[in-house]
């Protein structure tokens, strides 16, 4: 029995796909920024605006400088060396301040090593995976979406392997609250994270109970004590509806833009429809997410992660595309339901594809999408796109709350 194991060849393990694309894209990018002086062209070509690469880590390495400065960073004397926008990261960022080699002198080399980061993490999250799941992951990866925060060196992305650590560490609840906390404090929106927790529910009732309400506790006492700082930040922060950006707010924003009389009658009826919306997908999806099963390893408690924060992110109303990088999250659990051939996780999959690539398609295939399929009225595929939003948003609030049900509710 034995020797008939050792024959068997393990499935091959296609990641090798996936991150020599990534690894061609960079170098493509590098070559063109030191040969021809700028990655611009072919950057936009790919949908994403070009802007100076590592913007958004400059930013926060300027307000970094300008602490050890004693100059406080969201002040106009502090943002007069900001080449784009002003500083607006929760003051628990500053406290890297300590850090002196956090400068903006050391901007690309920190760049660098959080795009290496980002990327070998992510290698060794997805795992060995197939043919078809190499090419779905090439899609999502090498995506306007993902790269546009890989171009900036975003902060999500250090939130985002942040809470990997406690995907990679599945077994440890407290590790998970400790991470997710801290990330929330952070960045606000990824405190939804906290409801991968109901993952440990059966467990162990009475510690997953402590560590949820001491979480929320602490980060409402946060909220309550840093609110001016928050407020702050609220201001400065863009709030996008159109070309490179996602969200619930977005699409009555577009609708107001179009109807500017009826500007106040549009957000009532749009916020109302969407529980409705939930609850009308639940009840006709309820039996192939009812046949949904988690996984017992780090998939299952990263997919719950994952979709607990896109809808959170969604619920803010505006963000840019980068922020679709949490969806990586859910994409493991999501493959692994497709190759059950259940229909649902397969058109989020989709589905997911279509948001992510969005600034892609709305930039090369603008005959197909305006004329082919709209001859006498055009509709932009960001707005198409929005819809696609919404549907994946019911679906994984539908996922988390059907989820939740069957932890805590069921025996």
């Amino acid at each position: 029995m034995a020797n008939m194991n050792s024959g068997k060849k393990a499935p091959r393990d296609c990641r090798i796909i996936v991150f020599s694309c990534v690894a061609a894209y960079m170098a493509v990018m590098l070559f063109a920024e030191f040969h021809y002086g700028t990655y611009g062209r072919i950057i936009k070509s790919l949908g994403i605006f070009p802007i100076p690469y590592f913007i958004d880590l400059q930013a926060l390495l300027t307000g970094l400088d300008a602490v050890r400065s004693g100059l406080d960073p969201y002040c106009a004397e502090a943002n007069v060396r900001l080449a784009y926008g002003s500083y607006n990261y929760p003051a628990m960022w500053t406290w890297l301040s300590v850090l002196p080699f956090l400068k903006v002198a050391n901007s690309f080399i920190l760049g660098v090593i959080l795009l290496v980061a980002f990327f070998t993490a992510l290698y060794f999250f997805i795992g060995r995976i197939s043919l078809f799941e190499s090419i779905a992951y090439c899609f999502i990866i090498i995506s306007p979406a993902v790269m546009l925060g890989v171009e900036r060196g975003n902060c999500d992305l250090i939130v985002f392997l942040l809470l990997l650590v406690p995907v990679f560490c599945h077994y440890s609840p407290n590790l998970l609250a400790a991470s997710v906390l801290l990330a929330g404090m952070l960045k606000i929106f990824p405190i939804s994270a906290i409801m991968g927790l109901a993952y440990h529910f059966r467990n162990s009732k009475k510690q997953t109970v402590f560590l949820f309400v001491t979480a929320v506790i602490f980060f409402l006492a946060y909220l309550f004590i840093m609110k001016e700082n928050i407020l702050t930040v609220h201001r400065t922060t863009p709030k996008p509806h159109v070309g490179f950006c996602f969200g619930l707010g977005v699409l009555p924003a577009l609708l107001q833009d179009c109807f500017p009389d009826a500007r106040d009658k549009i957000w009532l009826p749009y916020l109302a429809s969407l529980p409705a919306g939930v609850v009308l997908f639940y009840f006709l999806a309820r039996k192939n997410i009812s046949a949904l099963n988690f996984s017992c390893g780090k998939f299952g408690i990263a997919h719950i992660i994952g979709s607990a924060i896109f809808i959170t992110a969604c619920m803010i109303g505006y963000n840019w595309e980068y922020r679709l990088v949490f969806l990586l999250l859910a994409m493991p659990q999501t493959l692994t339901w497709a190759r059950a051939k259940n229909m649902l996780p397969a058109v989020s999959l989709v589905l997911t594809i279509a948001v992510i690539q969005q600034s892609f398609i709305e930039m090369h295939l603008p005959v197909f999408f305006h004329e082919f399929l709209f001859n006498h009225f055009s509709i932009p595929y960001f707005v198409i796109s929005q819809f696609l939003v919404m549907i994946l948003f019911f679906y994984h609030t539908a996922i988390v709350i059907n989820f939740s049900l069957r932890t805590v509710v069921h025996r």
